[in-house]
């Protein structure tokens, strides 16, 4: 089981257990967004972390503040330090949240682990990972 704790070596309070997770897919392609969740879902149990709800919505030209879901996401957060809620929130591309620019969805990001809070996205590009040769 993937346990994790947060604020631990920080001035923020220590918690322990595993990350619960809200699954947050965009897309205008129903079946494309049923899909993308079911892989957010797998990689999250795959980790450990219980998934809470799971929220897809079909509106990625709408601002991320007026989507409905955006905001039902939003209200599933942990909002206390020791508090019920979310921990994460997982989403299929960054491009989900940020119109496709990586600076929005860093800068979110970075909200997030502000609040000991987590965003991660499913679909990033990897680094190509290098191998040894003699």
């Amino acid at each position: 089981m993937s346990i994790v704790s947060h604020g631990c070596h920080t001035s923020g309070p220590c918690r322990h257990g595993p990350l619960s997770t809200v699954v947050y897919v965009c897309d205008t392609n129903t079946a494309a967004a049923q899909e993308h969740a079911a892989r957010c879902r797998n990689y999250a149990t795959t980790r450990a972390w219980p998934v809470v709800s799971t929220v897809i919505e079909s509106t990625p030209d709408q601002p991320l503040d007026q989507r409905a879901g955006w905001q039902e996401v939003s209200g599933m957060l942990r909002t206390e330090p020791n508090g019920a809620g979310a921990d994460v929130i997982l989403v299929w591309s960054p491009a989900c949240l940020a119109d496709g620019r990586s600076g929005d969805f860093t800068l979110l990001r970075s909200a997030f682990r502000a609040r000991d809070l987590v965003l991660l996205a499913y679909d990033v590009p990897r680094e190509p990972q290098s191998t040894f040769q003699q």
